[in-house]
């Protein structure tokens, strides 16, 4: 939402454009009547007169006000923004623009952002990266928002730099509030790891972290490299159904009470754990049904029979269950959104946990993967401080941050996110919009509809 006024204009994280203007010729109008009155339904009790969220908004406004912000006079006003509408002052106050020694251009903000990119590569062979920001709030999660969808010309740190600093000018034309930003979110591809060394020397707030849930992903595939003959029974016994309807009715017919095999999905984190876990579950009934198949009718029914023949593929299924079962619920709960930031610590926590306690070697395979991960991930230890003190703990303390975060900042991580499944899925919107007849979409206006989408929640 974009706001402007003859002597007052203001930014918001809002799709939908507003203009309107106002001109007073009072001029002894206080300044704090006219931005009451103009501003009105972004303050909590005007935003709940309209049944609106209006005051959770980021905003950024500045005007002519020719005070001396750094005198006591000033100090009045100063407060009313921060009370009233959750607006500091962004600008220098002893940095004075008139010979009076006031100051004329002032800008102010409220709304703390974090901010998270990924990049996939499209049916065209195109890099699209998309970035997504959302709101800091203390009393409930925030507003989540796609706020630009690109193409790469190549998939390196140089690209991410540029797509950062482009997207947050998006946001803030005149100026990028650089200490708003507090945390980022990527994946782990070393050239995003890279592209963060270099932005924060510019973002001295900005904490960066690498998404939990796909690190907890990246277990699982650990898990799989140990199993080879569950990863061949997994991936024969779907084909066996593929493209083969009497074979399905078979099934259905001797097991009408559970479903066809599943597949994993790369994209789908944790679906191989998913996989075993049904094979686990409906062994005896899937071995059943596959005895009344010829092994000569394809070759994923002769090797789907013998595996399930072969004695040690039940120890693996149940060691997998036993063990690994639990990783599916934890990559879900991390995926979703408006999660507290102590809830998604604590779901970390038992993770490492519970894989601390799997046996033989196997489980010191799995644990030193576990410490790979979370070892290159600095930005969650910082995350796991801030998360201890909002939760009352004091062992740790804020000087134990690298990072120039103040008292005032740490509030606004209770609901900060600790993965980037809200990328994710604007990357699968984005793949059903650009599907088989609509290939000659321009990708200006594949972008602008996939905005559109996205967003369309707040729009609502």
């Amino acid at each position: 939402m974009s706001l402007s006024f003859s002597w007052w204009s203001c930014n918001l994280l809002k799709p939908k454009q507003h203009h309107c203007n106002y001109t007073t010729h009072d001029h002894h109008q206080s300044s704090s009547k006219y931005i009451h009155f103009v501003l009105l339904p972004y303050t909590p009790a005007g935003s709940a007169l309209l049944g609106e969220n209006y005051h959770s908004l980021p905003m950024l406004g500045s005007r002519d006000f020719n005070k001396n912000f750094n005198g006591s006079e000033a100090q009045p006003l100063l407060e009313f923004l921060k009370d009233q509408f959750g607006l500091q002052i962004n600008s220098n106050r002893t940095q004075h623009t008139t010979q009076h020694g006031t100051t004329i251009d002032v800008v102010f903000q409220r709304g703390l952002i974090w901010i998270s990119i990924d990049e996939t590569t499209d049916v065209e062979g195109r890099y699209i990266a998309n970035v997504i920001i959302g709101t800091l709030e203390i009393n409930e999660p925030g507003q989540i928002f796609l706020l630009a969808s690109e193409i790469l010309e190549k998939a390196n740190h140089q690209g991410i730099c540029k797509l950062f600093e482009d997207s947050l000018l998006l946001l803030w034309p005149d100026k990028i509030c650089r200490e708003n930003v507090l945390l980022f979110v990527t994946d782990a591809a070393p050239y995003m790891v890279k592209a963060v060394k270099v932005l924060q020397s510019l973002f001295t707030k900005m904490i960066h972290i690498t998404c939990v849930a796909h690190g907890l992903h990246r277990i699982s595939e650990e898990v799989r490299k140990h199993f080879s003959k569950v990863d061949s029974l997994i991936s024969n016994g779907k084909k066996v159904f593929l493209k083969a309807p009497s074979r399905i009715n078979a099934f259905q017919t001797i097991a009408p009470e559970i479903s066809l095999p599943p597949q994993p999905i790369i994209t789908r984190w944790g679906t191989w754990l998913d996989a075993a876990a049904y094979y686990c579950d409906h062994f005896d009934t899937f071995f059943r049904v596959m005895q009344t198949f010829d092994k000569n009718d394809a070759s994923s029914v002769n090797i789907t029979k013998s595996l399930m023949e072969d004695p040690t593929i039940k120890n693996d299924l149940i060691f997998i269950k036993t063990h690994f079962g639990f990783l599916v619920d934890k990559i879900t709960s991390l995926e979703k959104q408006g999660v507290l930031l102590t809830d998604s610590i604590l779901i970390v926590e038992e993770v490492k946990a519970k894989i601390f306690q799997v046996p033989g070697n196997v489980g010191k395979s799995i644990q030193t993967k576990l410490d790979s991960v979370y070892d290159k991930n600095h930005g969650l230890k910082k995350l796991n401080t801030i998360s201890n003190i909002l939760a009352g703990k004091n062992h740790v303390t804020i000087q134990d941050l690298e990072e120039e975060l103040t008292t005032s900042d740490l509030p606004c991580f209770k609901y900060a996110p600790v993965s980037s499944t809200d990328v994710e899925r604007s990357f699968s919107k984005f793949k059903m919009l650009l599907s088989d007849n609509r290939r000659k979409f321009t990708f200006d206006n594949l972008k602008k509809t996939l905005i559109i989408q996205c967003n369309s929640q707040l729009l609502d």
